[in-house]
């Protein structure tokens, strides 16, 4: 049988989903899960340059009560993860222009009650390990909002840099041809 929610109260399409028989979970092998939120920095500044084309993205699971994700649903997190834990340059429907993405993965928020409380007061981080367990921390809030606005990258906690790591400069030469013509040469010089 499908589960019942255990705290709070379905969305409307989440209770039609529960009700339906002939969804049934154990009977069909059908999980279905709600997304909680999908935290995406699509303007960044790098450096004195401004702002490089990098935008950033990680899912982050919300767990109230001081709770924890299911072994399943700790399955279907972990396959996300290593879905979307990745570096690509992807199409915008924007502006047709292809964008380098991050993608850090799935993360897990649990906090005592269904707020975080204030800003020197604890919440749990979790992460996930190369092979699937998960990796606790016990941060303040202060520290959630550096994760939540990519000051801090949301897998190690450590410093997020998205410095160019190489600065590119063109420069035009005049070189004089064997014929004796001066033409223009392009070099391109990274550093």
């Amino acid at each position: 049988m499908t589960r019942p929610r255990i705290y709070g109260e379905d969305t409307p399409f989440g209770a039609w989903l529960r009700d339906r028989r002939d969804l049934d979970s154990v009977e069909f092998g059908l999980s279905a899960l709600d997304h909680d939120f999908t935290l995406h920095r699509f303007r960044t500044n790098v450096d004195g340059l401004g702002p490089r084309a990098v935008q950033l993205l990680f899912d982050v699971e919300v767990k109230t009560r001081g709770g924890m994700p299911s072994a399943g649903h700790r399955q279907t997190l972990f396959f996300r993860h290593q879905l979307l834990n990745q570096r690509r340059w992807l199409l915008c429907n924007l502006d047709g222009d292809r964008k380098r993405v991050w993608h850090f993965g799935c993360f897990v928020l649990s906090m005592l009650d269904d707020r975080p409380p204030d800003d020197d007061q604890y919440v749990t981080w979790v992460s996930f390990t190369p092979t699937g367990g998960l990796h606790a921390r016990t941060i303040v809030v202060a520290d959630l909002v550096r994760i939540l606005r990519c000051d801090v990258r949301p897998d190690t906690l450590e410093p997020l840099t998205l410095r160019r790591h190489h600065k590119v400069s063109r420069l035009v030469e005049l070189v004089t041809t064997p014929l004796g013509f001066a033409v223009e040469r392009y070099v391109t010089r990274r550093s």
